[in-house]
């Protein structure tokens, strides 16, 4: 095709696209929701990690004594049973999170995560947002993030987990309910409804559902 004969198509087209908004026809549609790969930051993504503890300068005995505690299986550790060994298990924890399964395997990382519920700082929240968001976390510790931010943080983490209630992966989705599903507050129900309104997946509507009913004792309409 000649340039020319390009050119006189392409004004063909844009006049014929004019003509049809001036006259109020053809107007695109609304795009459809689609479930993102990863949802949003509420916050910008810091460059770094916020500061932990380097390995090197924890007491290796007290390192030793939060490590055993959480490798129990059929014991999870207490506030009280972390505190009677340091009075900052948030520290030993953090670096137990940021040095698995360098030093430890995965269910150490996955335990510490757990237990910095009980121990809900400005810190300890800037360090479950990196997590959250960062490329690099493992997804199984990002459902543990979810659930720890919704048990130390309560309605203070509902804008970091509503995101995952529309992310491509339906695991992440569940976790998100099931985080919300702590939360008792009447915004998180709100979120619960809005989310089962725009939820395509049966699994995850039905779950939706069964936290909405068991807080309201009213069953959702169902509009699938």
């Amino acid at each position: 095709m000649s340039l020319n004969k390009y050119a006189a198509n392409v004004l063909l087209i844009t006049l014929t696209l004019m003509g049809s908004t001036a006259h109020g026809q053809d107007q695109p549609a609304e795009p459809a929701l689609e479930y993102q790969p990863a949802p949003t930051a509420t916050q910008p993504l810091p460059e770094v990690a916020p500061p932990v503890a380097s390995i090197d300068d924890l007491d290796p005995n007290v390192l030793d004594r939060i490590t055993t505690l959480l490798s129990g299986y059929h014991y999870f550790p207490t506030a009280d049973d972390l505190l009677q060994v340091t009075d900052d298990p948030a520290r030993y924890l953090l670096a137990i999170v940021y040095n698995s399964p360098d030093l430890w395997p995965p269910s150490q990382q996955h335990r510490a995560m757990d237990a910095l519920a009980y121990f809900p700082s400005e810190l300890t929240h800037a360090h479950m947002t990196y997590l959250l968001q960062s490329g690099q976390t493992p997804e199984l510790l990002r459902h543990h993030v979810l659930t720890t931010l919704a048990r130390g943080f309560g309605q203070q983490a509902l804008d970091e987990i509503q995101p995952f209630l529309t992310s491509a992966d339906v695991q992440l989705r569940l976790t998100a309910v099931s985080a919300l599903s702590i939360i008792p507050e009447a915004r998180s129900t709100e979120i619960l409804r809005t989310a089962l309104g725009l939820e395509e997946s049966q699994l995850v509507r039905e779950r939706i559902e069964e936290v909405i009913e068991t807080r309201t004792g009213d069953q959702p309409p169902l509009t699938y």
